[in-house]
Parts: structure tokens; sequence; C-alpha cells
């Protein structure tokens, strides 16, 4: 149960990592304004 629950998190914080990282890519590629 230990290793899912941290399988689970890492997951979590994987998928949350991704998607920051995705918003900030389609924002730098946004010209300002």
């Amino acid at each position: 149960m230990k290793s899912q629950n941290n399988r689970s998190l890492s997951e979590r914080i994987v998928h949350a990592v991704g998607f920051e990282a995705i918003a900030i890519g389609i924002c730098a590629q946004r010209p300002p304004g």
C-alpha cells in the first residue's frame, strides 16, 4: 500500500508539473499583449 501511495502521489506531481509546463509553454509562445 505504501508503494501504491507513493506511486499515485508521484503520478499526480508529474501530471501537475506537466500541465504547468504546457501552460507556461503556451504562454511563452504567445506574444505579449
